[in-house]
């Protein structure tokens, strides 16, 4: 398999990934550039590297996305909790990162009303 990281394209390696007979070989690197194709030598990078998704970038998108929507729909004032997270299409877990990288402000409509979220 050649490939490389989601988070570096530059770190770019042929690596094994099948072997019947014996070990599995060194991991070999290279790098495209405008010099074209070269070998860099022995490369740490194994299969699962280069399949892997770029989870923490995906991460930040959504959460980056969700913060966006958050700062919106409280710019008017406080909103239900439950409202936010009806329209928003993220999952609360998502959201609930979001309102806290923004510091929102969590209360109760009540001793045991609905939760209110609003900007600080």
């Amino acid at each position: 398999m050649a490939g490389a990281t989601p988070d570096d394209a530059n770190s770019r390696a042929l690596v094994q990934i099948k072997s019947n007979l014996g070990r599995f070989g060194d991991s070999l690197g290279y790098k495209i550039d405008d010099g074209g194709f070269t070998w860099t030598g022995k490369s740490n990078l194994t299969s699962n590297d280069i399949l892997s998704p770029d989870a923490e970038a995906e991460g930040r998108t959504e959460i980056a996305g969700a913060r966006d929507f958050l700062r919106n729909e409280l710019a008017s004032g406080p909103k239900l909790q439950k409202e936010l997270q009806a329209r928003s299409g993220f999952t609360e877990r998502t959201l609930q990162r979001a309102a806290n990288e923004l510091g929102v402000k969590r209360s109760r409509d009540g001793e045991r009303g609905p939760w209110i979220w609003s900007l600080p």
